[in-house]
């Protein structure tokens, strides 16, 4: 069956937010967290200020976090508001090949256009239970889109070539794949994927990957507020401006770090990670009055991560103004 998006309309940026949550959002005993109106308000901004497509429900959209009969509404309500302005995937993780299908299933029924999945975090996957994880997928689900989430801290595995090498033998409705570990094989993993998979790196990696791929890189994905150094970032690599990503480069070097002073940042952000990320929106300017609470369990973020956060949303929110007017011209 033909997938209605490719490898070919994977481009722009990819925002990957945290759900807005009402005032009670962060109590268990509420089981209808999700406020709606923000969230209305941060698909149209993002996508005013340039965003060419959405990941919902993935780590920082507390796909975890939030009940089934929630996640459904929510992504329903995205569909319904963004309404083909840009594309939407939604997350489908979950502990079985199963349960993953019977999400998928549901979320296509929605009107999304492709399922956002990473490995299951149970037990540390094998290449088999890789390469069978992504069969099964594709064909228990053979016209829906697969974004993968393809995150070395959280999956228990670095992504090898051999992977890569299942996705495109097997994989045949994978067509992206938001790029979270280290860049040293990329030019290989992009072969072996072959060129049915678009490969999307995120802030820390997109310099690395446009290094050693060029314009094989069409796309980017952020958890940040404010996506418009994002979009000048992504236009740039698209149009090969080599000149302007070093310029664009120059400008990230001078925000101040997220990360606190003397914090190994590979033991202490996999612990607050969901928490980081919404307190980044919270501490930003883009949705006035933030994004609300976190859920339980991620619940809690220690002072000295709530202050660097601080500092860096401000030195984005200052930034960001820079590149207001190349995400005018960049949007959908």
């Amino acid at each position: 069956m033909a997938l209605k998006v490719t490898a070919k309309d994977i481009k722009g940026v990819i925002s990957m937010h945290p759900t807005p949550s009402t005032p009670d959002g962060g109590d268990w005993r509420q089981t209808k967290s999700v406020d709606f109106n923000t969230a209305k308000k941060l698909w149209n901004a993002m996508i005013k200020s340039g965003t060419s497509g959405f990941a919902l429900c993935g780590t920082t959209g507390e796909n975890a976090a939030l009940l089934w009969d929630e996640k459904r509404e929510y992504i329903k309500a995205g569909v319904e508001t963004i309404n083909k302005r840009a594309f939407v995937f939604a997350g489908a993780t979950a502990l079985g090949t199963k349960e993953t299908i019977r999400q998928m299933r549901e979320l296509q029924k929605l009107g999304v256009d492709g399922a956002f999945v990473g490995l299951p975090l149970w037990q540390t996957p094998t290449i088999q239970n890789m390469n069978d994880w992504w069969k099964d997928l594709a064909e228990a689900v053979p016209d829906m889109p697969i974004m993968v989430y393809s995150n070395s801290m959280f999956f228990k595995t670095m992504f090898p070539v051999e992977f890569w090498e299942g996705i495109g033998k097997y994989a045949t409705t994978v067509v992206t794949n938001k790029i979270s570990y280290p860049m040293d094989h990329l030019a290989d993993d992009i072969k072996a994927a072959t060129d049915r998979v678009q490969f999307v790196p995120g802030k820390s990696g997109a310099f690395a990957a446009y290094k050693a791929v060029g314009t094989k890189i069409r796309g980017l994905w952020t958890t940040d507020a404010a996506p418009e150094p994002f979009v000048a970032l992504s236009d740039a690599i698209q149009r090969n401006d080599a000149d302007e990503v070093a310029r664009i480069k120059a400008d990230f070097d001078t925000l101040p770090s997220r990360n606190p002073p003397g914090v190994e940042f590979r033991v202490e952000f996999p612990m607050y990670n969901a928490q980081i990320e919404r307190g980044g929106w919270n501490a930003s300017n883009f949705i006035p009055g933030g994004v609300g609470p976190m859920r339980p369990p991620y619940r809690d973020l220690p002072d000295h991560w709530v202050k660097s956060i601080a500092g860096y949303e401000h030195g984005w929110d200052k930034m960001r103004e820079k590149y207001l007017a190349v995400a005018e011209k960049a949007r959908p």
